[in-house]
This record gives C-alpha cells, sequence and structure tokens, in this order.
C-alpha cells in the first residue's frame, strides 16, 4: 500500500477505459468533494492519446474548513490539443460517427 504524506504529483499513463474507469470512481459525489464534473462528458469512451489532468487533495482532517472528503477536481478531460486536426478528422472515432451504419452510436464518443 502506498500512503501519501505530503503533497506530490503522479502521473498515470494507462489504456483509456482504466483513466475512464478511474475518472468515474473519482466522480463519486457520495465520496468526494467534485468540482467540474461533468456526467455527459465524463462517461464516453475517448480518443486514443487523448489526456486527462484530474487533481486530487487529501480531506482535511484538521477539521478547519469543515470538509472531510477529499477534493477531486477535473482541470481536463479528453484534451486532444496536441493531435493535428487533419488527424481528428480521419479517425477511427469520426468515420464511425459519419458512417449512416453506425452513426447512433455518436452519442457514445467523444469527438
Amino acid at each position: 500500500m502506498y500512503a501519501v504524506d505530503k503533497d506530490e504529483t503522479i502521473l498515470i499513463v494507462s489504456h483509456g477505459a482504466c483513466i475512464r474507469f478511474l475518472s468515474e470512481a473519482f466522480a463519486n459525489k457520495e465520496a468526494f468533494d467534485i468540482e467540474n464534473w461533468d456526467d455527459d462528458f465524463g462517461i464516453k469512451v475517448m480518443r486514443n492519446t487523448s489526456c486527462h489532468l484530474i487533481r486530487i487533495t487529501k480531506a482535511n482532517t484538521t477539521g478547519g474548513d469543515n470538509s472531510t472528503k477529499a477534493k477531486v477536481k477535473f482541470d481536463e478531460l479528453h484534451n486532444c490539443s496536441h493531435i493535428p486536426q487533419h488527424m481528428l478528422e480521419n479517425d477511427s472515432l469520426t468515420r464511425m460517427v459519419n458512417n449512416p451504419e453506425t452513426a447512433c452510436l455518436s452519442g457514445c464518443f467523444q469527438v
């Protein structure tokens, strides 16, 4: 078990499905103090190489601000600004959304 004793930055590089499930777990409003989460945006299939920035702050155990939940701030989800536009226009997700036979799936993808 890994215990965080101080402020740290941890980079997680993973398959998109794992990142999606991780994001969904952190979007649990019962367990965490959530900021910037959008249910529709967060659960869609993500593009390959999309970037996400999720900041997690440990719960305040000193009782100063009455918060006993860890804070989870979704700064960025599905950022594709590093991908050239011509690649975005021709990737497999875009082709699926633009194909009449699979267009019904368009609401499931981050395009």
